[in-house]
């Protein structure tokens, strides 16, 4: 890279700054010496990703409806990548099927709902692999229905796995 690429870079990364310890803000001093340019970089570079114009979002209507825009996206990211990782926070569900997370989102699909695209993404051969996060369990859980909508989504992707055209 550049040199004065670098120093550019390093200096957005100092405006955009997120330390360990919390603090936020412009040009502010993290408390632990460590890696704390290298940090700061890689925070700045996700806040740019996330910012992008080039990041491409699909509606909470193309994910329940499996929508053209849902195929394209995952036709596109097949074209550009070697390998696709699929990654769902519970938070983001019908806050009825994860009564126990304290982050809900309201008006968030069902289970059901997201199963069904997941099937629909998982029927792409570069999907390979899948995350589910942020589960509520044991008291916060107690009924089982957010361990159910987990399996939901799980079962959701392996049958997009089975139904997967042979080369």
């Amino acid at each position: 890279m550049k040199t004065a690429e670098r120093n550019s870079r390093i200096r957005w990364a100092d405006m955009f700054s997120v330390c360990a310890n919390g603090t936020a803000g412009r040009n502010r001093r993290c408390s632990s010496t460590w890696g704390w340019k290298q940090e700061k970089l890689q925070r700045w570079e996700r806040y740019f990703l996330l910012t992008s114009p080039s990041i491409e979002q699909l509606t909470l209507e193309d994910v329940r409806t499996r929508s053209s825009n849902l195929h394209g996206a995952m036709k596109r990211l097949s074209d550009a990548t070697d390998v696709i990782y699929i990654h769902v926070d519970m938070d983001g569900l019908d806050p009825r099927e994860v009564p126990g997370h304290p982050l809900t989102v309201p008006g968030g699909p069902t289970s059901i709902e997201l199963a069904a695209a997941l099937t629909e993404m998982f029927k792409y051969e570069k999907v390979a692999a899948f995350g589910v996060a942020s589960t509520p369990y044991g008291e916060k859980d107690q009924t089982g229905i957010s361990r159910q909508a987990a399996y939901n989504l799980i079962l959701g992707a392996a049958k997009g796995v089975q139904q997967r055209r042979p080369k």
